[in-house]
């Protein structure tokens, strides 16, 4: 046996294999279609007997069912909304403990400006103009000064820094 032919014989070799891979592959993806097949006809005939009818589907007929699925948006806002709900008393990763104004800030409670007025102070936190008195989420705006602004809740106060 030449060297041309121990070449050719491994390369037949490897191409059955492949061949013998790809039948047990598409044989895996007809099994699984006849298993969806076949609950999609199981489901059908049960929503119709729940509706009193019996759901009498031709011989080989394939009934596709699909739940309605929530959009990307939907989902984020889902997500968004059960984030700002958790309370973290420590960072997850460094074990430290949050302060409160690290708390507000992953919040992301910004104070962008301050309109000093000796009478009428009034502050822009998170593109909303706010006054003493004022209630901003869950906190009280209780002083205004000309760099800074007081916020207080029950645990305490915090003070947001205008940044220059």
């Amino acid at each position: 046996m030449t060297e041309k032919d121990k070449k050719n014989l491994i390369i037949v070799g490897v191409l059955i294999a492949v061949l013998i891979f790809m039948i047990a592959n598409a044989t895996k993806r007809v099994k699984r279609a006849k298993g969806r097949i076949a609950r999609s006809k199981s489901v059908a005939s049960a929503r119709e007997s729940k509706k009193g009818k019996r759901a009498e589907l031709p011989e080989g007929a394939i009934v596709e069912v699909s739940k309605a699925r929530p959009s990307a948006a939907n989902i984020f806002s889902r997500l968004d909304m059960e984030a700002e709900s958790i309370s973290l008393k420590r960072d997850p990763f460094s074990m430290r403990t949050i302060s409160v104004e690290e708390e507000i800030a992953s919040h992301g409670v910004r104070l962008s400006g301050i309109l000093w007025d000796k009478r009428s102070p009034r502050a822009v936190i998170n593109d909303e103009i706010v006054s003493v008195g004022d209630k901003f989420n869950d906190y009280t705006v209780s002083a205004i000064e000309k760099d800074k602004v007081i916020l207080s809740e029950e645990e305490g106060s915090i003070t947001l820094r205008l940044v220059e």
